[in-house]
């Protein structure tokens, strides 16, 4: 209903706009502009996710994280921070990644390493499974071999990451956690929103 009340004199800010409504509002030769593909904007909210995270951790557990064991799928801005900071505090980290490059750097922070295909092998050794690639890629035969008290934070966008119907019917505490910037921060996050839509006015219209 809305799409059909824009036209060219509309300038349209939104945060990760389906390609559907997008190809339906630049029909009506509406501007669209989607904030989550500043740089600055998803740098940014890598911060607040991963607050999110360790949140989501200390409620939903009853050991500390230093000394526990985590393994962080995928290296982007939310992994490599994630576990940097775990790693920060005394977690034992293992970076799990399809890239030679993103092992390469994780392993020059001095954390472990390992390819996602290998991590069946070595899944019963975690405490905390943190996903951030938006891939089924936490199955049945991972979700199988990893520890009843083991707990999965997933925080990747849809698909998500883990086989959850799987993980509820083994009983494994696996927890889909997204849009945590607004939940836990949600002035911070809405000020990073904020100074990305006033930075593409300034590049795009010069006001």
């Amino acid at each position: 209903e809305l799409v059909s009340l824009f036209d060219s004199n509309h300038r349209i800010f939104a945060g990760m706009v389906s390609n559907t409504i997008k190809s339906k509002l630049e029909k009506n030769k509406s501007r669209v502009f989607d904030y989550f593909k500043r740089e600055e904007v998803t740098v940014m909210n890598a911060v607040p996710t991963v607050q999110g995270i360790l949140k989501a951790i200390i409620d939903n557990t009853e050991f500390t994280i230093n000394s526990s064991k985590c393994a962080v799928f995928g290296y982007g801005r939310i992994g490599s921070l994630t576990a940097d900071i775990l790693s920060s505090i005394g977690a034992k980290v293992t970076v799990c990644a399809r890239k030679y490059s993103d092992l390469a750097k994780a392993t020059s922070k001095g954390l472990d390493s390992c390819f996602i295909k290998d991590f069946s092998s070595i899944a019963d050794e975690f405490d905390i499974i943190i996903n951030t690639v938006p891939a089924v890629i936490i199955n049945r035969d991972i979700l199988e071999k990893i520890k009843k008290d083991c707990i999965i934070i997933d925080v990747a966008s849809a698909p998500y990451g883990t086989d959850f119907a799987v993980a509820s019917e083994l009983g494994i505490n696996a927890l889909l956690c997204s849009s945590l910037p607004g939940k836990v921060a949600p002035k911070t996050a809405g000020e990073i929103i904020a100074n990305g839509v006033l930075n593409i006015i300034k590049e795009e219209f010069g006001e």
